[in-house]
């Protein structure tokens, strides 16, 4: 359910981030990288809530799922802030984005 949105999502960040990281625009492509994160997780809750019947399982998968997106939205930070200053590429800020949605694309 919803996996169309969840990816176009992704997809939609990783081309501005992208964009935004080849003008080297840094902060401004971690903030789409934070806001890609949150729409995500709000989509997934839309989904959950509009889909998916309420049970024990399935709110600890939800649960799960919107905890690993925020622990990689802070690895991604972290990983910006202290390895991408010594000259890395538009390459990774479109791999950081993609590793926050692999739960979506899940």
């Amino acid at each position: 359910y919803g996996v169309q949105v969840m990816v176009g999502i992704m997809v939609l960040g990783v081309m501005i981030g992208y964009l935004l990281d080849l003008l080297r625009v840094t902060e401004a492509a971690l903030s789409v990288m934070w806001l890609t994160t949150f729409a995500e997780i709000f989509a997934s809750f839309i989904i959950f809530l509009s889909h998916m019947p309420f049970g024990p399982s399935n709110i600890f998968l939800l649960f799960n799922t919107t905890v690993f997106q925020v622990l990689a939205a802070l690895w991604a930070t972290l990983h910006v802030r202290w390895v991408q200053k010594e000259g890395s590429g538009p390459f990774l800020e479109m791999l950081l984005l993609s590793t926050v949605s692999l739960p979506a694309a899940a």
